[in-house]
């Protein structure tokens, strides 16, 4: 019997110079829920009550978390965690029709790694080839949260990256790596255009409509 598949996931931003917003434009809500976390044992060096910051992981996305003054051991705390289900993800450069950019922030990412122990080489390469449509929207959820923490709501430009090795114990143990990278951005209606903002509205689909 062979070791369970592990999965790690990570996400991040990549430094950089970050352009102003447009002036006198008003960007859409991000959106959001609010969840209670409970206050942890204060660190070391700090005294029963005192503010301090800690890091909650919330449906495996790390938020710093300000513990107020007064605070005790187990008290719930409200952390408001940003959504993602609004957010357009694009691997276009530009805006989808009927929007324009207001703003650009930095370069974010989000991968996921699962390793796994196979039996053979064609059980493991079937697995691999599996798993990596899963794996690109477990990246592409990480990169989206990071996209909801600026403030955004559209990431453009986005690239998949799908990396796989099965170097490890002779074979047997094999691994896939998937990023996702994006410029994260703020897209707005386009007032030149005459159009409903209804009509603008994005929809989601599972399948590819009828024709296809």
């Amino acid at each position: 019997m062979g070791a369970q598949p592990t999965k790690n996931y990570q996400a991040g931003t990549c430094p950089g110079a970050v352009f102003p917003a447009i002036p006198g434009k008003v960007h859409p809500a991000t959106g959001g829920q609010t969840v209670q976390v409970q206050c942890p044992n204060p660190p070391k060096g700090v005294k029963p009550g005192q503010s301090f910051n800690f890091t909650a992981t919330i449906n495996g996305q790390n938020y710093s978390v300000t513990a107020p003054a007064g605070n005790q051991p187990g008290m719930p705390l409200a952390v408001n965690v940003p959504s993602n289900d609004h957010i357009v993800v694009s691997t276009l450069h530009c805006p989808p029709p009927g929007f324009k950019l207001l703003q650009s922030k930095n370069v974010i990412f989000g991968n996921t790694t699962l390793s796994f122990h196979g039996s053979s080489m064609i059980k493991g390469q079937n697995l691999m080839g599996e798993q990596a449509g899963p794996l690109m929207i477990d990246a592409q959820r990480q990169m989206t949260n990071q996209a909801a923490q600026l403030g955004c709501n559209a990431v453009l430009g986005v690239n998949y990256s799908v990396t796989n090795d099965s170097s490890g114990d002779r074979g047997h143990v094999k691994m896939v790596l998937v990023t996702a990278t994006g410029t994260a951005c703020v897209i707005g209606l386009d007032d030149s255009i005459a159009v409903e903002p209804s009509a603008l509205s994005p929809t989601y689909a599972s399948a590819p409509p009828p024709g296809y």
